[in-house]
């Protein structure tokens, strides 16, 4: 099944985002830092998104880069309160902070939808 990896140091936030994943048919799961995020993409196939807020000073903007070039079929969501340093970036979802929990469960769904197409099959399950 594929999976939503999400990075986030807000409990809250982590436990929301991961339930949404998990309503719109993805396993799910969240870690706290960056930095641990790419030994657990090497050691997993089933990532299909990866939801990052802003909170390493900039890590988060590498991350995006790495996973873009070694895993070009991962979905990328980014929570920021800094517009700053996006340019030369490869294709993501941006949520700008602050932000609503009404505009992350719809960006989930976007991202979500997008690493499943499935769901969107007349045979598959739709969430619209």
């Amino acid at each position: 099944m594929p999976a939503a990896l999400v990075i986030e140091h807000e409990p809250e936030l982590a436990t929301f985002a991961v339930a949404a994943f998990k309503w719109f048919g993805l396993d799910a799961f969240s870690i706290e830092r960056v930095s641990d995020a790419i030994e657990i993409l090497e050691s997993s196939n089933d990532i299909a998104v990866v939801m990052i807020n802003d909170t390493e000073e900039g890590k988060e903007l590498q991350l995006i880069k790495v996973v873009a070039r070694r895993w070009p079929t991962i979905k990328l969501a980014l929570l920021s309160a800094h517009l700053d340093n996006l340019r030369d970036l490869p294709p993501f979802v941006f949520i700008a902070k602050p932000t609503t929990a009404e505009l992350i469960f719809a960006i989930i769904e976007r991202v979500a939808l997008a690493a499943r197409p499935d769901l969107n099959s007349p045979n598959g399950k739709s969430f619209n």
